[in-house]
């Protein structure tokens, strides 16, 4: 009988010390990665009118709180070769999101992956389609 109530109590302690010691605090803090919903399509010419979520600089330090980007940079890379064809810089608002508006080339064909400069991190791909 001992045996088994002794682990269950080093298990208890073990908890009970994680949670004051802040370590169990720092294992939820997180920071998503940017994300934003992209239609399918889009048209040369036209501009993709998109809202940018979770924009966040997330903490080196266990505890601190992650604070918004100040500025984000979106850029339409060609998905064949990789080149950079439009590129806009928008302002982060407090909760951490971004409107962004941007133009698709005329001469533009093939899809565009949509990213964020600063990380590169992709949000989609859209299809460039002429009508």
């Amino acid at each position: 009988m001992k045996m088994t109530v002794k682990p269950a109590m080093t298990l208890l302690l073990i908890c009970v010390m994680s949670a004051l010691s802040g370590c169990a605090y720092c294992s939820k803090v997180s920071c998503a990665a940017p994300h934003a919903e992209l239609p399918e399509t889009v048209s040369p010419s036209e501009t993709l009118t998109i809202e940018v979520e979770d924009l966040w600089i997330c903490p080196d330090t266990c505890g601190a709180t992650p604070v918004p980007m100040s500025n984000v940079t979106i850029e339409a890379v060609t998905a064949s070769t990789g080149d950079v064809v439009a590129t806009v810089t928008a302002p982060v608002d407090k909760q951490a999101t971004a409107d962004i508006s941007l133009t698709i080339p005329d001469d533009t064909e093939g899809s565009l992956t949509i990213r964020t400069s600063e990380t590169e991190i992709p949000l989609g791909t859209v299809a460039v389609v002429r009508e």
